[in-house]
C-alpha cells in the first residue's frame, strides 16, 4: 500500500519547475533516498514542465505535486485541470528538434508511468525504482 511522503501546490508557471525539483530533492533526503535522487528530480522536472506548458490552465489555477512511497521506490504524481489538447504521450521527434523529448525521458527512467483522468483534472504519474540509503 502506498505511503504518503509529501505534497505541494504550485502555480501554473515555469517558475514552478525549479521549485518542484527542490521540493522533491528535500523530500527524498528527509526520507532517506539521498543516494538515488537524480532520476527522480529529472522526471519531476519533465512532469511539471509538461503540465505548465500543455495543461491549458486558467489564471490562478494551481498544480498539485504528490509523492508517495511504493513497494520498490516512489511515485510522483502531478495533477492539473486537464484541459490540454489531448492525452500526454511520447512524441517521436527528429534529431534536430529542440523539444518534445520529455515523456520519452520519463518512459526510459521510470518503471511505469501513465495518465489518469478524473472529473477535476488529469493525473500524470511516474513510478521510479529508488532505494533508501
Amino acid at each position: 500500500m502506498p505511503e504518503f511522503l509529501g505534497a505541494v501546490h504550485l502555480p501554473t508557471a515555469t517558475s514552478s519547475v525549479p521549485v518542484s525539483r527542490a521540493f522533491v530533492h528535500a523530500l527524498l533526503n528527509v526520507h532517506g533516498y539521498a543516494n538515488d535522487e537524480c532520476s527522480v528530480v529529472l522526471v519531476i522536472s519533465e512532469l511539471v514542465t509538461n503540465a505548465v506548458v500543455h495543461g491549458s490552465t486558467r489564471p490562478g489555477e494551481r498544480l498539485r505535486l504528490i509523492v508517495t512511497k511504493i513497494t520498490d521506490g516512489v511515485r510522483l504524481a502531478v495533477i492539473d485541470p486537464g484541459r490540454g489538447g489531448g492525452m500526454p504521450h511520447v512524441r517521436h521527434v527528429s534529431a534536430e528538434s529542440t523539444g518534445g523529448r520529455g515523456l520519452d525521458l520519463v518512459q526510459h527512467l521510470a518503471v511505469a508511468w501513465g495518465v489518469d483522468e478524473c472529473t477535476w483534472g488529469r493525473i500524470v504519474w511516474a513510478d521510479l525504482a529508488v532505494r533508501a540509503a
